[in-house]
């Protein structure tokens, strides 16, 4: 079961109302009913939610792969690297979590978007060639 911090933002997405003395279980039960129930959840932006992620794995086939492709938490990052067919790697070089997952897949880095990605200095020191330097222009890494 998701945490519940989690469980309260997925519950503001979906637009139900907030309400402190209903218990967690009783929150993640009725929001498992109302997804069972409706077809008005916004998976995006659960998707992009970094305290998601177990409720998501719990609802996969609800994932929305752009999105979590820019879910910068090291457990969205896990299920990426475990569903490399279903990542958006336009999205992902932007990502300021994914950094590992990038390096280990340089082929498929869209590199305008990693040179505006504050997080990889490093990778594109490393491939100083690949900068995009619209994109870097844009970065906010003090050495950009």
């Amino acid at each position: 079961m998701p945490g519940a911090e989690a469980l309260k933002l997925i519950f503001l997405s979906l637009n139900i109302p907030d309400h402190p003395s209903i218990p967690i279980t009783m929150i993640y039960q009725l929001i498992r009913t109302y997804i069972a129930e409706s077809n008005d959840v916004n998976w995006k932006a659960i998707s992009m939610n970094p305290t998601a992620v177990n409720f998501l794995k719990a609802n996969f086939d609800h994932i929305d792969w752009n999105y979590l492709s820019m879910n910068p938490s090291p457990e969205a990052i896990k299920l990426l690297a475990a569903n490399p067919t279903k990542i958006n790697w336009k999205a992902l070089s932007i990502n300021r979590g994914a950094k590992d997952l990038l390096a280990a897949n340089l082929d498929k880095v869209d590199w305008y978007m990693l040179s505006i990605n504050s997080s990889a200095m490093d990778l594109l020191k490393a491939n100083f060639h690949k900068i995009h330097w619209t994109g870097l222009v844009q970065n906010k890494h003090p050495e950009a």
